[in-house]
């Protein structure tokens, strides 16, 4: 079985704003994804299937290394952390909690924004 895999997402890491959008209805607040944060997962999701080792089992512990390039120096860092969390879902493990170690680094490339992931079966 393969103990870790790698892939990039070729888009640009969206800042927490830019993924979330509120709206208001009947007096409630309701938080949304933004058509935005839908594309950033649904390209982080293809990235990920298309990495996918053969037989990567779900139901492991994991740890996780992220690479965001922004474009600028403007996002927070940990803004598109979330979105990188969900993404992989039942493809790269059942659930985010089985994630128990984050680490990440963040970096400016104006030409070619991107996450570079790595996913890591943990040892105990």
């Amino acid at each position: 079985m393969a103990r870790s895999v790698s892939f990039v997402v070729h888009a640009a890491p969206l800042s927490t704003n830019k993924a979330y959008k509120l709206t208001s209805k009947g007096g409630f607040a309701r938080m949304y994804l933004s058509e935005e944060a839908n594309y950033f997962k649904r390209v982080c999701l293809l990235a990920a299937k298309l990495a996918k080792p053969r037989h990567w089992s779900l139901t492991e512990r994991y740890s996780l290394a992220l690479d965001f390039y922004f474009k600028d120096n403007r996002p927070d860092s940990d803004g598109p952390l979330k979105l990188v969390l969900d993404a992989p879902q039942g493809c790269l493990y059942n659930n985010d909690r089985q994630i128990d170690e984050v680490t990440y680094r963040r970096f400016i490339d104006a030409v070619a924004p991107r996450v570079e992931v790595r996913i890591s079966v943990r040892t105990q």
